[in-house]
């Protein structure tokens, strides 16, 4: 009997302080023993953000985990200055 995995491509890019977020998943079959492989192709999923001027594209980062997508893009060093109260008159 064939086992079924659900599998996905993730594809994350940075360009001009915009992300692209592409995900593509198919199955794939496996029989027992005989390794024949059949992949289906069956749905895709794009989406893209702006982002501010003040991230470090850089040092960004991505993780999958349980099903979950993370990313980490840090503030660049100049955009970390501590806040200054200012009186108002």
């Amino acid at each position: 009997m064939p086992v079924w995995h659900s599998l996905c491509r993730i594809i994350v890019k940075i360009n001009s302080h915009e992300i692209l977020i592409s995900v593509f998943t198919f199955e794939k079959e496996e029989k027992n023993k005989k390794f024949h492989r059949v992949e289906r192709y069956y749905g895709s999923f794009v989406r893209s953000f702006a982002l501010p001027d003040n991230v470090d594209e850089t040092r960004a980062d991505a993780s999958f985990k349980d099903g979950m997508l993370s990313l980490d893009i840090p503030k660049t060093e100049e955009s970390k200055q501590k806040a200054i109260d200012i009186k108002v008159k």
